[in-house]
Formats: structure tokens, sequence, C-alpha cells
């Protein structure tokens, strides 16, 4: 139960920042896989796995920003998680319940951020650019996670850019 919390938590956050993120929204990136426009162009070559192509989409494009920021290696993100997670996550995917639930909290800016808002974690105020949230275990924990949620939700209200992390140090 606890992995099958986890996996939800993680795909809906995927899709929520993934969104936010976007061009359209706060630009952190310059993808539009989750707008309006994309999902009409997906729909001629993905016709029956849209969410999918648009999560494998948002997902790469902010995985790119992020490692840019915070590195490669022993680190982990919201967008490049240990493999195993990778796998859990994408294999969700194909379950058409989870990318309807997940991608229902996109459908306008202020959903996003109430998506966030609602999990209600406590973020440092003065977070900016890459962020230590914890050690590489608490990638397992939806609290990790909840923590992350916060950060997000702050550097998008405040318009800067944050970039949580997971490390075993902090660097």
């Amino acid at each position: 139960m606890v992995k099958d919390d986890l996996v939800t938590t993680l795909v809906t956050l995927r899709f929520v920042v993934g969104f936010l993120g976007e061009r359209e929204q706060f630009g952190w990136w310059q993808s539009a896989f989750l707008s309006a426009p994309s999902r009409t162009f997906l729909a001629h070559a993905f016709a029956k796995t849209i969410p999918l192509a648009q999560y494998s989409g948002v997902t790469a494009a902010a995985a790119r920003v992020h490692d840019e920021r915070i590195g490669v290696g022993s680190v982990y993100h919201l967008f490049r998680l240990p493999e195993a997670l990778e796998q859990m996550l994408f294999r969700a995917m194909y379950e058409p319940a989870m990318s309807s639930d997940a991608g229902s909290q996109t459908g306008t800016r202020d959903m996003a951020l109430a998506y966030l808002a609602g999990r209600n974690g406590k973020a440092s105020i003065d977070a900016i650019g890459p962020t230590w949230v914890g050690d590489t275990a608490a990638v397992q924990t939806v609290e990790g996670w909840t923590r992350v949620s916060s950060l997000y939700l702050h550097g998008f209200r405040s318009g800067t850019a944050v970039y949580p992390y997971f490390a075993d140090r902090s660097l």
C-alpha cells in the first residue's frame, strides 16, 4: 500500500510540477507537452497513449533542466529517480485511471498550485536553486515528497526556480 501511495504521489507530482514548469506557466523549461495544442498534435502519433507521451516528454524536459542545475550521479530528483522506481512509475502510466487522475490536476495553473498547496508540507522560505531535501533513502517515502511539493510551491509562488534533490550528503 505504501508503494502504491508513493507511485501515485510521484506520477501526480510529475504531471503537476511538469505542467507548472512549462513555458506557458512559469517557464522553468521550454516544453509544452501538457498544453492543449500539444495534446492535439500528439494524438496523431500516439492516439492510444497520449498521457504517456505527455508524461514522458515533460519528464525528459524537466530532467534535463534539473540535471543541469543539480548535476548527475548519486543524486535523485523528481524527474530522475532510482531505476526500480522509474520502472514502477512507467508501468503505472499504462493504467488509464492513473494517468487520468494525475493529469486532471493540470487543467489550470490554479488547480496545479492548489494540488501542491494541499500536500501540507513546510518549506524553507529562502529556498532557491538546488535545494537538498534529505538522504537517498527519503526518495522512497511519501513524507520526503511532501517537502519537495512545498519547495516547488514556494518556488512557483515566489517566481524563483527551486530544484529539490535527494543525496546522501548536501552538495
